[in-house]
């Protein structure tokens, strides 16, 4: 029997909204590692303040080696995580670059972290020195630039909600770490953010999956 040729077509359906240049670039994979990156750099994270923590109250010089080698590392891994960021956000969805805020941010980051290994001493933070006042300038750009990239992120159009609150935990974590008097508490939002980056990378993956 012939088909009815006013019945309505019967197509393969493909979820609405995904751009192709976000299924040709990325793989589940990709973004499932991705995400447990972002939870491996919060467990390095935690990690690093308890360092800290230790290097304040005990054997400073024993715990110093420690954190500054792991604070390279977890620099390293955020600027790639910052990158993946870029290219996740810019192929899946509509709006502004991020170009210039994540580059900017990469660059100060790994400059904070040279300055720190190199010039910055314990005894040069406890006096008001050149050495101290340009790492202290850094990091006040660092949470510019961190402060930046959330205003950025919140003008995407159709913005997943794990990544819309990363915008407005960056947000506040940014304007924290500029102030500089609230530096120690700026981790707290930075960290939950990169736990809203992983819940989004795992979102994209669902999508590209149902997809």
């Amino acid at each position: 029997m012939d088909a009815n040729p006013y019945a309505t077509p019967r197509v393969e359906l493909v979820e609405q909204g995904i751009p192709d240049a976000f299924r040709r670039r990325w793989t589940l994979a990709q973004l499932r590692i991705l995400a447990w990156l972002c939870l491996a750099s919060i467990a390095g994270g935690v990690v690093l303040m308890v360092l800290s923590l230790l290097e304040a109250f005990g054997d400073g010089a024993a715990f110093r080696v420690y954190a500054d080698w792991l604070g390279l590392l977890l620099s390293l891994l955020g600027a790639y995580l910052l990158l993946r960021l870029k290219h996740l956000v810019e192929s899946r969805f509509r709006g502004p670059s991020l170009a210039w805020p994540v580059w900017l941010s990469i660059l100060l980051t790994l400059l904070g972290e040279g300055w720190s290994l190199l010039a910055v001493t314990d005894d040069a933070l406890q006096g008001w020195n050149w050495q101290a006042l340009v790492y202290f300038a850094l990091l006040a750009l660092i949470g510019a630039t961190t402060l930046w990239l959330g205003l950025r992120l919140l003008k995407q159009e159709n913005l997943y909600p794990s990544l819309r609150i990363m915008a407005w935990l960056d947000i506040a974590g940014g304007a924290m770490l500029a102030s500089v008097l609230l530096l120690v508490l700026a981790v707290l939002p930075l960290l939950a953010a990169t736990v809203a980056m992983a819940l989004a990378c795992w979102r994209a993956a669902r999508e590209l999956e149902r997809s």
